[in-house]
C-alpha cells in the first residue's frame, strides 16, 4: 500500500514546497508491518550552496595582525562556511575579513581530546547577530592557511 500526500505550506505557499512520501513494504508471514520508508523533499529560497552539518569545535577569531577578537565554538559546518557562537573581545562587523582558527579532531572516529589539530582559515563575515552576552557569526572560507 503507498500513500501520497502533498502538505499545504503553512505561511507563504511560494516561500516552502514540501513534498512528503511514505511507503509501506508488507512482509508475508509478519503480523505488523515495517516501519515506513520515509522519503522527504523540501525546497526552499534559501541562498546556502552547502548543506549544513551540525558540529561543535572550539573556535578563535583574530584579526589580520593576529590579534585576539573571540572565542567560542561552532554550531555548525557545511563545505563553505561555519556558524559559530562566540564571546566577542572587540567588535566584529559584517563583511570584516579575519583568520579563524578550528580545532578539530584527527579523524572521525577519535575519542581522544588530545589527539586533534588547528586549522586556520582566512574568512569573511557574513552575518552575525547578537544573543544576549555572546554572539552568533556566519563565515565564509575563503582560504586554508595552516
Amino acid at each position: 500500500m503507498g500513500i501520497r500526500q502533498k502538505p499545504r505550506a503553512l505561511f507563504n505557499p511560494r516561500q516552502v514546497l514540501t513534498d512528503l512520501h511514505i511507503v509501506w513494504f508488507p512482509v508475508p508471514g509478519r503480523p505488523d508491518p515495517p516501519p515506513p520508508e520515509m522519503h522527504m523533499t523540501v525546497r526552499t529560497d534559501e541562498k546556502r550552496r552547502s548543506v549544513r552539518m551540525p558540529a561543535a569545535y572550539p573556535v578563535v577569531l583574530r584579526d589580520r595582525r593576529g590579534r585576539l577578537l573571540a572565542r567560542g565554538r561552532t554550531a555548525n559546518f557545511s563545505e563553505t562556511g561555519v556558524y559559530v557562537l562566540v564571546r566577542p573581545y572587540k567588535r566584529i562587523l559584517s563583511g570584516q575579513e579575519l583568520h579563524i582558527e578550528l580545532t578539530l579532531p584527527n579523524s572521525p572516529f577519535c575519542h581522544n581530546r588530545r589527539d586533534v589539530r588547528v586549522v586556520v582559515y582566512v574568512c569573511r563575515v557574513t552575518r552575525s547577530e547578537e544573543l544576549g552576552s555572546l554572539a552568533g557569526f556566519g563565515i565564509e572560507l575563503l582560504r586554508k592557511l595552516i
